[in-house]
């Protein structure tokens, strides 16, 4: 992982035993995931670092499948660019990257390769890749760098090659050679552990790895001096292989996953220079691209079930109106999305069928049929059923008390097939219906009209506009009107308090879309709702019969930023509009700050503020959690972090704020130009944080040596005292 300073995350790329292909973004509160094309081809054991000054994340090397890779690419935030440097390292994996902000350069060293294993230091300056070292050090992979701006010094420790047992001893680079240090109780010998440099309390941090074949969960820091072991109560789990990057603005190194034996983790832990916050498991679906989710009327429940992305284990959760659950069943289908799912009525179970994944290469559709009854997932092994594919439409049609499936579509010799098939499910067997009726389609949408006895059918790929209708007997195409425009990976749902089949969102071909429409079964209608969810598309719908509202889950934007939203669009077509976003501040310590947020809607609005996803009440120092104004008194350091502002309608409709980033730098030391000594190049610096004390900082909090969240003319007096050595 690495932190990306220009816009505030932390990033992750690839790695994990199926070798993923994707880019993650953490903020302090969320993962958004992000696929483009081009991008480098999926793969694990590779090392990546940020270079802050080009504002990109420059990945080399790696393993995909069995092959090792030398191949250069650089993240800008918004697209990625392969490089092509007049001078290539040879391709290895293993090895370790971090970026020398001193001298503008990504540093390299050692990993395995073709010829075994490498000690040798190559430098990356943005165009091509110089070899500074070929031998230095001793030969090792899975070893762990960072770089310590303070002292200007690229650190690493760990490692192993010829000591089985992993490297004990730290190594320090200066740009010109490597020198080993030599310190009494230095952490263990380890391979596979993580570091990070902390900026703000000037120590590089390693922990964890794989020591004498054992994984720890030990903690250390190095100050340039000495290594001090730091207590690990509430530590995470030894692991080894894991990834962690420090981020300045909330004051933490994050850690996330890695493998403890041979198995993988997916926890993220932070520590803040004292204590480990290992973080709780998610309280609501993370984002997520074409999930699938319809309303268990039984048990008034949606369900939604898919993986966070391809190559990710498949989760199943539920909604009960007020929140989220995570199912544990054990087994589940296996496909990552692109699934159907309906809910059967008469048997009472959620239906599921087909769906796929990507091997790296191409989508492999699955021809599974697949039961939850609120417990448990259960394979039905049927003959014969309809071929495999993805991104087909079904709906329940409750009075024949079938489940209806058309379409979808599957690779084949080098081309997607768009199929054109009817079939239908009684619980017990699937039937294809030998009838015409739509073009072979995929993306598409259907809703059974439970007043009318029809199944409604819209768009889907190729980029159509058509309504179809389904008896049971035949499919007959209408001719409204009036029509939606063409669109696949949109959503359709019965709403049967208003009688009318809505349909939402969806992309054209070049945008998302934002709409909502209504069929009458005679006419299209645009509705007109003030405020909704972001255009997007690949979304879920379900309609909710017990509290007669549709909930909207996920999907993806014009951003490319894969959601985590959860929507409800209530009788009345109204949801709480945001007005005003709250501000992200950056403070002092000790400074009073607020957060605000505003909203309108037809009703009584309620708010509840949050950090990282979790809901707040008032203390000593914090007011109006559940008011439009959040305050903190005397802010601290352990109060910086993301928030929002959750809004309801009448406690039914909600929507939430943007994320708000509070900064809150500690202050004291009065060192401005962190040089570690407080001295005359000090004062002019001070003299500038009284004039005009903006924009804050953490240099200028540090001339903060009252503690009262600002510079002025009584922090003159402690400035004078430490001048002077006082």
């Amino acid at each position: 992982m690495a932190f990306d300073s220009n816009r505030g995350v932390i990033l992750l790329y690839g790695g994990g035993t199926t070798q993923f292909g994707d880019i993650c973004e953490y903020n302090g509160q969320q993962w958004n995931i992000r696929y483009y094309s081009p991008s480098p081809a999926n793969r694990s054991d590779h090392a990546i670092a940020y270079d802050s000054a080009r504002g990109v994340l420059v990945v080399f090397g790696g393993k995909t499948n069995s092959q090792f890779r030398n191949d250069t690419w650089e993240w800008n935030g918004a697209s990625w660019a392969q490089k092509t440097p007049l001078t290539v390292p040879q391709a290895r994996y293993d090895h370790a990257m971090a970026y020398d902000s001193a001298r503008g350069v990504v540093v390299m060293f050692g990993g395995y390769g073709n010829t075994g294993l490498l000690q040798d230091t190559w430098e990356w300056d943005g165009t091509n890749w110089t070899l500074r070292n070929s031998a230095a050090g001793t030969l090792r992979f899975g070893n762990a760098m960072c770089y310590d701006s303070a002292r200007q010094r690229t650190v690493m420790f760990g490692g192993c090659g010829l000591v089985s047992a992993g490297c004990s001893y730290a190594w320090e680079w200066d740009g010109l050679s490597w020198a080993q240090v030599q310190v009494s109780n230095p952490p263990p010998g380890r391979s596979f552990c993580s570091m990070a440099y902390d900026s703000i309390r000037h120590v590089s941090i390693m922990f964890g790895g794989t020591s004498n074949s054992v994984d720890v969960n030990d903690l250390w820091e190095w100050n340039g001096v000495a290594w001090t072991q730091r207590d690990a109560s509430g530590s995470p789990s030894p692991r080894s292989r894991h990834s962690a990057a420090f981020d300045p603005g909330r004051g933490v190194m994050v850690v996330y996953g890695g493998l403890s034996g041979n198995n993988s983790l997916d926890d993220l832990a932070e520590w803040n220079g004292t204590n480990w916050a290992v973080h709780s498991p998610p309280t609501s679906p993370g984002p997520r691209y074409a999930p699938a989710m319809s309303f268990d009327e039984a048990r008034h429940v949606a369900v939604l079930f898919n993986a966070l992305s391809y190559n990710y284990a498949p989760e199943t959760w539920e909604w009960n109106g007020l929140s989220w659950s995570l199912r544990n069943p054990g087994t589940s289908p296996s496909s990552a999305n692109g699934h159907s799912m309906v809910y059967d009525h008469d048997r009472g179970v959620t239906l599921l069928f087909g769906g796929g994944y990507s091997n790296g290469f191409y989508y492999v559709a699955l021809g599974e049929t697949w039961e939850w009854n609120g417990m448990l997932w259960t394979r039905r092994s049927i003959s014969p059923s309809p071929p495999a594919r993805g991104f087909a439409a079904l709906s329940y049609d409750t009075r024949r008390h079938v489940a209806v499936l058309f379409g979808g579509n599957y690779y084949n010799n080098g081309t997607y097939v768009n199929c054109a098939d009817t079939w239908e499910w009684n619980g017990t067997s699937w039937t294809q219906r030998n009838v015409s009726g739509p073009s072979g389609r995929s993306y598409c949408s259907m809703a059974f009209d439970a007043d009318r006895g029809v199944t409604v059918l819209y768009g889907g790929y190729p980029y159509s506009n058509d309504t179809w209708e389904w008896d049971g007997s035949s499919w007959a195409q209408r001719a409204p009107a009036t029509s939606p425009p063409a669109r696949d990976f949109h959503s359709l749902v019965y709403d049967t308090a208003r009688r009318k089949t809505v349909l939402a969102f969806g992309w054209n071909g070049s945008v998302p879309l934002d709409d909502t429409w209504q069929w009458d079964g005679s006419n299209w209608s645009q509705l007109a709702i003030p405020t909704g969810p972001v255009a997007r598309f690949a979304l879920s719908m379900t309609y909710d019969k017990t509290r007669q509202l549709t909930v909207l889950f996920g999907g993806y934007n014009s951003l490319s930023q894969y959601l985590a939203e959860t929507w409800e669009l209530g009788p009345s077509g109204t949801a709480p509009a945001i007005t005003q976003d709250p501000d992200s501040p950056v403070i002092c310590r000790n400074s009073t700050v607020s957060l605000h947020a505003a909203a309108t809607g037809d009703g009584t609005l309620s708010y509840q503020w949050q950090k990282s996803g979790v809901d707040l009440a008032d203390s000593a120092s914090l007011f109006g959690t559940q008011t439009e104004t959040l305050v903190f008194a005397h802010a601290q350091p352990a109060d910086a972090g993301p928030y929002a502002c959750v809004v309801k309608l009448n406690n039914c409709t909600q929507a939430t704020t943007n994320i708000a980033t509070l900064t809150v730098y500690p202050g004291g030391s009065a060192d401005g130009n962190q040089d570690g000594t407080v001295d005359a190049r000090d004062i002019q610096p001070f003299i500038d944080a009284i004039v005009n004390f903006a924009p804050v900082s953490a240099q200028l909090c540090t001339y903060d040596l009252t503690g009262e969240g600002i510079v002025d003319l009584n922090d003159l007096a402690p400035f004078v005292s430490r001048l002077l050595g006082g």
